[in-house]
């Protein structure tokens, strides 16, 4: 699912149970996006807030190079 890169796969895997914890998956559907998509904020809001939840400190993930 995460090689792919598909926003179809990889909203239906945050949508389950065990997807919806799932920090990388999140990061890569907000990447996966593209910034006018409506569901992008959420998926971005959710990266930040299981970055806080597991203690990572408040990254620009999403800006870097190749993220």
């Amino acid at each position: 699912v995460l090689a792919a890169g598909d926003p179809a796969l990889l909203a239906a895997w945050t949508a389950t149970p065990a997807g919806a914890d799932d920090l990388t998956a999140w990061q890569a559907l907000a990447r996966a996006l593209p910034p006018g998509a409506p569901r992008r904020p959420l998926a971005v809001a959710r990266v930040y807030q299981l970055a806080g939840e597991y203690g990572l400190p408040r990254a620009t993930w999403l800006q870097r190079p190749g993220n």
